[in-house]
């Protein structure tokens, strides 16, 4: 990598083994010893970095080396319309709270990923502390998977109804907090949810979206982004490095809980 630097500012991004200096926009330049080594015969235009293709949806930035991939509207698919009702609730959006947290796994990323997207049964021991708790029951599974795309993008779902929390869907929201949302900016979920999305946040709110194949969202006391990657500076040819980061506006599990048992008594 030119640039492995996480944060900071600079005009010029060295390439550590030759010294080539490329500019904010990818281009080349400065080669050191140009004359006398190339004697002036690079052709720098053609020797930037190579571009990736950048897009966004919901506030988020996606980018990809493919050339021949399909446009990012077309890859989310159906699935934009849940990232919508998940990040696009409030007039401001949603902000990054603080520096990512970095770690390293020594597993493939499938792995990490698997997690994520659709093994909705490890909840059933590995967060046992949720049924302990009053959030999930420790008889039966609250949560729901659903596949949403045909690109392999997933949701694992709180069964809203099953827990016993029913009614108008602006009724259910103000006895139960979407995750991340203090009680005063419940009412912009109206103003920027379509009645549809406003329904799925009521019934069967997401608790995890995982975005195929490495990126995913955690939606349980506060909203986390994950994203997970091959690290070969771990030491292993399976090694994943994964990222977090926060996003507000963060809600404590206590006031999630206090608005769960004021509504229904748990299974």
């Amino acid at each position: 990598a030119v640039c492995r630097a996480e944060e900071g500012n600079t005009q010029v991004h060295r390439c550590p083994f030759h010294g080539w200096g490329f500019g904010s926009d990818g281009t080349l330049v400065g080669v050191p010893f140009d004359r006398q080594i190339y004697a002036g015969t690079l052709d720098k235009p053609n020797l930037g970095l190579r571009q990736a293709r950048v897009e966004t949806a919901v506030g988020l930035v996606f980018a990809t080396w493919d050339d021949d991939a399909p446009s990012l509207k077309e890859y989310l698919g159906d699935f934009q319309w849940y990232l919508e009702a998940m990040l696009c609730r409030t007039d401001n959006g949603l902000e990054v709270a603080g520096a990512p947290q970095r770690f390293v796994i020594d597993c493939n990323w499938k792995v990490l990923t698997e997690g994520f997207f659709g093994d909705a049964y490890h909840v059933l021991t590995v967060h046992q502390s949720f049924a302990d708790i009053g959030v999930l029951s420790h008889t039966d599974t609250t949560l729901r998977q659903f596949e949403v795309s045909h690109n392999g993008h997933a949701l694992l779902c709180f069964d809203f109804e099953r827990l016993g929390l029913t009614g108008e869907p602006a009724e259910v929201l103000a006895r139960m907090t979407p995750t991340g949302m203090p009680p005063e900016l419940v009412d912009q979920v109206q103003r920027n949810l379509s009645p549809e999305q406003m329904a799925l946040m009521a019934k069967t709110p997401p608790s995890i979206a995982g975005i195929f194949p490495t990126a995913s969202a955690i939606f349980v006391g506060h909203v986390s982004l994950y994203s997970a990657r091959a690290d070969i500076r771990s030491g292993s040819s399976t090694g994943t490095s994964a990222r977090r980061w926060s996003i507000t506006l963060p809600c404590s599990m206590a006031r999630w809980m206090r608005a769960v048992h004021s509504g229904t008594r748990m299974p």
